[in-house]
């Protein structure tokens, strides 16, 4: 597989957000992509434009197939290969979206790839050898590490260049909070995320939640 060319953070926000097979009522999702060039660039800190980002509410609660045409075409026009990264997402966020497409019977490009960014930096802020894609814990093979992986408490402690007072849990925020500390971490994230053992494709992730 070759390196990731574009890293497309991705949140959702649910009336329910403990449980992913319980939670069906979504209220809002963001994603924002951004090119791999710019973590070729240290000091290029500033998030990408509006062109690099949609923002959807959902006020009945459902995705439409016209919503999967918006998020679908949004994915399609990044270059590949695309890898979509949200916190917790093996538990949470994908399998939440992969049940609203299935109902649509609907589905991203075969190779659109998914990684968790609760694995990455794990792995990469404990210097831990990487596990596997999905585990049924994120420290996985190793012992449970003293410091959170909330994403905020990430972002508090990674993000020390120039960093931005935020909100937790509003799906822009979350994307943001994960392109900065993603950014901060640099070669060490482009490394993690292009090992070929961390990254599984979209198709593959089932709609009930992990699967080990």
């Amino acid at each position: 597989m070759a390196p990731v060319q574009t890293f497309v953070f991705f949140d959702i926000a649910t009336k329910r957000e403990d449980n992913a097979d319980n939670c069906d009522e979504i209220k809002a999702l963001c994603f924002l992509a951004v090119p791999r060039q710019q973590y070729l660039e240290p000091n290029n800190i500033r998030a990408p434009n509006d062109g690099n980002q949609i923002y959807m509410e959902f006020p009945n609660n459902e995705i439409t197939v016209e919503d999967f045409n918006t998020i679908n075409n949004f994915i399609n026009q990044q270059e590949k290969p695309v890898c979509i990264m949200a916190h917790n997402g093996n538990r949470f966020d994908f399998g939440i979206l992969k049940r609203k497409f299935n109902r649509l019977n609907v589905d991203l490009a075969s190779d659109v790839l998914v990684a968790d960014t609760m694995y990455a930096f794990h792995d990469i802020l404990e210097n831990r050898a990487q596990g596997n894609a999905v585990r049924r814990f994120y420290w996985e093979p190793h012992p449970q590490p003293a410091n959170g992986y909330k994403l905020h408490d990430v972002y508090t402690r990674v993000v020390t260049n120039n960093p931005v007072e935020i909100e937790p849990h509003p799906p822009q925020n979350d994307t943001y909070m994960l392109f900065r500390i993603s950014h901060a971490l640099g070669q060490r994230f482009l490394n993690w995320a292009d090992n070929p053992n961390r990254q599984r494709r979209f198709v593959q992730v089932q709609p009930n939640g992990i699967q080990i």
